[in-house]
């Protein structure tokens, strides 16, 4: 990975589980989740935090901008069970993860609702140290206990 390269990944905790997707920056610069979610147990958080740097390894630059916006979140409400986004959004809490050359950042986020979806909140974000599960998993813990 480039030093000045970017890639980024989101987790979302919801009912006891862990939804987990790359995300890709589109042509126009937008983020938008790319490829499966992969849906865990919310424990163990080290499974949880590999899975994190298969998504981060996957994100990826220049996919195409999206025309129909509402499809794009789709997959992740199917995936969470959640019969709509008002059901998900009252308890699921984000966690996003960014990787600058070998700099990971896992930022805690603020549910703002069905208006607002989630804030990052990258004034409280943790580096891990190292973009290793055990490092990655006790980061995540911590970014957990900053969600609001």
């Amino acid at each position: 990975m480039k030093p000045d390269e970017i890639r980024i990944a989101s987790v979302y905790f919801f009912e006891g589980r862990a939804l987990v997707h790359a995300l890709g920056r589109t042509v126009k610069g937008a983020w938008i989740p790319s490829g499966p979610i992969e849906v865990l147990p919310s424990e163990p958080m080290g499974r949880v935090a590999t899975s994190l740097l298969a998504a981060l390894a996957a994100s990826r630059q220049g996919m195409p901008q999206p025309e129909d916006w509402t499809s794009v979140m789709e997959p992740l409400l199917e995936a969470s069970g959640a019969a709509k986004w008002p059901d998900f959004l009252k308890v699921a809490i984000c966690l996003g993860v960014e990787q600058r050359g070998e700099v990971l950042s896992v930022v805690p986020t603020r549910n703002l609702g069905e208006e607002g979806g989630f804030e990052p909140l990258v004034t409280e974000a943790v580096r891990p140290g190292r973009p290793d599960p055990g490092y990655l998993s006790e980061a995540i813990k911590e970014a957990l206990s900053h969600c609001r």
